[in-house]
């Protein structure tokens, strides 16, 4: 009886004209009817609204290093606008509350944190992982009205998905690459905890940083040499120029660079490698470079294709060359 009492009166303290979700950590939000004003603290979070096709709604986003380009201007002319409020660990508190936000979409973090504890209408939102950029699109769908687009969307990503499963199983045990993906610098990788690990293992490539602990790890150059990889794949925005990688004396004794396999990861709104839409395409180039020999579909073809159903982007021939530089 209690329990029954205590739901009657939560949805009772709940605004007229407003509703109460639960966000990816569990906890209640309430949020207007219509959401009309959003702030993005994660420059990730920030891809997942333009798919959603309401960037129009951001009054503020956060804008990395890895998402200034201007790509993403020229497609979404709002971002033009927008000021960076900062991100979920260091933010512009008083300019966020200024800004009368209806819900802000943020990622776990010091000042996210501060912000929920002065009532703020934080958004929390975890992305690390093909099946949570799922979730987040059909809870980001769910809190900006848009629930029909996010069931397309990951309808269509699903799709993609689908089809990379069936690339990876007719790749034999003994064809598998091992691969070794780089972050902001050539030693800064990812351990298991991270999100590229998993595209690698999508893709049917061997992660040679699996066996590490945690995310963002840094690792000797002598290690690399010891796992010296098949592949290598270089962060998009890897602060080593790939042309500098491949002539450097430092790294011409790895199989990956003496035999040409090392490829820098694609990027058009952001890095292929990062939590987001993107990232299913990303899959799918890896297998493109790691197994031509299984790989028979026109990468370039689907890039157009996904760019066109996933963020209404219609790519010239110069972008779509561009991406594969």
């Amino acid at each position: 009886m209690r329990k029954y009492l205590l739901l009657i009166l939560a949805i009772l303290l709940i605004p007229a004209g407003a509703r109460e979700m639960k966000d990816a950590f569990g906890y209640n939000v309430t949020l207007p009817d219509t959401v009309t004003r959003t702030v993005s603290m994660d420059s990730m979070v920030s891809q997942f609204i333009f798919a959603l096709q309401k960037t129009e709604l951001l009054v503020a986003a956060r804008a990395s290093s890895s998402v200034r380009g201007s790509n993403i201007k020229r497609s979404f002319p709002h971002m033009r606008e927008l000021i960076d409020a900062g991100n979920s660990h260091n933010a512009d508190i008083e300019l966020i509350f200024s800004l009368k936000p209806d819900i802000i979409f943020t990622t776990a973090g010091k000042a996210a944190d501060r912000l929920s504890s002065l009532g703020a209408p934080l958004f929390f939102l975890e992305i690390e992982g093909l099946d949570k950029i799922r979730n987040t699109l059909f809870l980001m769908g769910s809190a900006l009205n848009a629930e029909k687009r996010a069931a397309e969307i990951v309808s269509y990503l699903g799709g993609l998905l689908e089809r990379a499963a069936k690339n990876r199983s007719s790749i034999p045990e003994e064809k598998k690459r091992k691969v070794y993906m780089t972050g902001s610098g050539f030693l800064s990788t990812f351990g298991a905890d991270f999100f590229q690990n998993e595209l690698v293992l999508a893709a049917g490539g061997i992660s040679v940083t699996s066996g590490l602990k945690g995310g963002k790890v840094n690792i000797s150059l002598e290690e690399v040499y010891r796992k010296d990889p098949d592949f290598i794949f270089n962060a998009a925005y890897c602060k080593e120029d790939l042309k500098k990688i491949k002539r450097s004396k430092t790294y011409r004794g790895l199989r990956a660079v003496k035999e040409g396999n090392i490829k820098r990861m694609p990027f058009y709104l952001i890095s292929w490698d990062t939590p987001g839409p993107e990232a299913v395409l990303g899959i799918l180039w890896m297998q493109s470079v790691l197994y031509p020999e299984f790989f028979k579909e026109d990468i370039k073809k689907l890039t157009r294709e996904f760019y066109e159903r996933v963020y209404g982007i219609a790519l010239s021939e110069k972008e779509i060359e561009e991406i594969f530089r």
